[in-house]
């Protein structure tokens, strides 16, 4: 078993603190370990949701398809394959 340098200097100091050999501290950090809660309960978080109306005036489910158009309209400008919009010089 390969043990990280630090974690087998924190097993050492638990040892001595403890008045134990280092197995039975390795063997208590282990026993400790696997008897602890498999993960904390984290808290429900609610939050209220509300309408902003933005739905009447833009489609969010086609957002990435107008952001691909207007890219593609850029680069068909900048290669001059259409017209240089007034905003553009």
């Amino acid at each position: 078993m390969d043990i990280s340098p630090d974690l087998l200097e924190r097993v050492r100091k638990l040892a001595d603190a403890e008045g134990v050999s280092f197995k039975e501290a390795l063997s208590r950090v282990i026993t400790r370990g696997l008897s602890a809660p498999a993960t904390v309960a984290v808290p429900k978080l609610d939050l209220p949701t509300f309408s902003v109306g933005f739905h009447r005036y833009f489609d969010v489910d086609r957002v990435k398809d107008v952001i691909n158009a207007m890219d593609d309209e850029r680069i068909f400008r900048s290669m001059g394959l259409l017209e240089p919009r007034d905003e553009d010089s």
